[in-house]
């Protein structure tokens, strides 16, 4: 479900169709906020997963978020994959990220 304002059409809301990725969405906002980086490993496998794109997403950012290694290598492989709906979004995310932080292309290749 989507909410635009009638004044300009801008997008003031989204939800999903299904209740458990809303949750999921919702776990992950929290888990994010909250630093907890013990997340990541299932935050990987939701993006890496066949739900929802918009959930895949937001894990992949989550991630980026929480753990910079994690998700520049994360970002790079959904960007290399022939994910239909994703490749070419993370594609330029990772582009947009290495233009503005060129050191960003060494971190994916850190150890630990």
């Amino acid at each position: 479900m989507r909410e635009y304002g009638l004044a300009d059409g801008a997008l003031i809301r989204r939800a999903a169709a299904r209740l458990e990725q809303t949750r999921l969405d919702m776990a992950m906002a929290v888990l994010a906020a909250l630093g907890r980086r013990d997340a990541v490993p299932l935050m990987s496998k939701i993006a890496l997963g066949d739900g929802a794109a918009e959930l895949r997403w937001q894990a992949l950012r989550a991630i980026l978020a929480l753990d910079t290694r994690a998700g520049m290598v994360l970002l790079g492989n959904v960007a290399a994959s022939d994910d239909a709906v994703l490749a070419s979004p993370a594609k330029e995310l990772r582009r947009s990220l290495l233009v503005q932080w060129p050191e960003l292309e060494k971190v994916a290749q850190w150890r630990g």
